[in-house]
């Protein structure tokens, strides 16, 4: 088998779990989430709609509403595969909260480019309602919830009663509910919630992310007996754009949609 697998041939060699999706490897300085807003009709919002997709096949018996995306190793592209399925969830009619639970190294707020100080952590020690703390982006029925500012123990957060009620209340309050946590082999923060979701993603880099830390990462949650829903293959490289993507489509419903974003304010 290669060392570090480069297309869903490679991966079903290695593991029988679902491949439920492919992303395409986007040009230098482009990040996902803002290539599906802004180009709806590319083939980047469509590989991340057919992921969207294949979500409800592999859950057919219990839906997963409440879902752990996470990696086996950093810069696999994990926080922006959460932040780019929320998105299109949105725009598919679900109520949609994307949590950043990466409090050791928080990216969504840049990655999306809205304000980070108040946000997940901010909410746990008591220092701002979960309400405010959300913000909505790039679609009316989108909000997320950013990391907030770093703790001193963000172990200890992760496994407070706190967050736990913070992913009940979600729950509650909406239809889908993704959450991003730190890679699987980097610290044990994705075992620790995995009880209290629905299932787990796990996303892999193409060429990039071995197949030892792949495996590794798969045993490892498997362990915590958690539901892996599927694994998405990030940075695959495809042909260029077909006449059914690419086109430069400016006025469209997602790119309107900016003007839903906004900023927390907490007191």
């Amino acid at each position: 088998l290669r060392s570090r697998p480069r297309n869903s041939d490679d991966l079903a060699a290695l593991t029988d779990l679902p491949i439920i999706g492919e992303v395409p490897q986007l040009s230098r300085g482009a990040n996902l989430p803002r290539e599906v807003l802004m180009t709806p009709d590319g083939q980047a919002a469509e590989a991340v709609r057919a992921l969207a997709a294949s979500l409800r096949f592999v859950s057919v018996d219990k839906p997963a509403k409440v879902m752990i995306v996470t990696s086996a190793e950093p810069s696999d592209g994990k926080s922006s595969v959460a932040t780019a399925l929320g998105l299109t969830l949105a725009d598919a009619g679900r109520q949609t909260l994307v949590i950043d639970a990466d409090l050791r190294n928080p990216t969504i707020a840049d990655l999306i480019g809205i304000e980070g100080a108040v946000g997940l952590t901010t909410v746990l020690v008591h220092d701002c309602d979960f309400a405010e703390a959300t913000q909505h982006w790039g679609h009316q029925n989108l909000r997320i919830l950013p990391g907030g500012t770093l703790s001193p123990n963000p172990g200890q957060l992760i496994s407070s009663g706190q967050l736990s009620e913070t992913i009940t209340m979600a729950r509650e309050q909406f239809d889908a509910v993704i959450i991003d946590t730190p890679p699987v082999l980097a610290v044990s923060d994705a075992l620790w919630l995995s009880p209290l979701v629905d299932g787990v993603i796990i996303v892999t880099r193409a060429r990039k992310t071995s197949t030892r830390a792949l495996r590794a990462a798969i045993d490892a949650v498997a362990s915590t007996h958690a539901t892996i829903l599927g694994l998405v293959l990030n940075g695959v490289r495809i042909a260029p754009d077909s006449k059914y993507h690419g086109g430069n489509y400016g006025n469209t419903p997602w790119v309107e949609a900016m003007r839903f974003s906004g900023s927390a304010h907490c007191g």
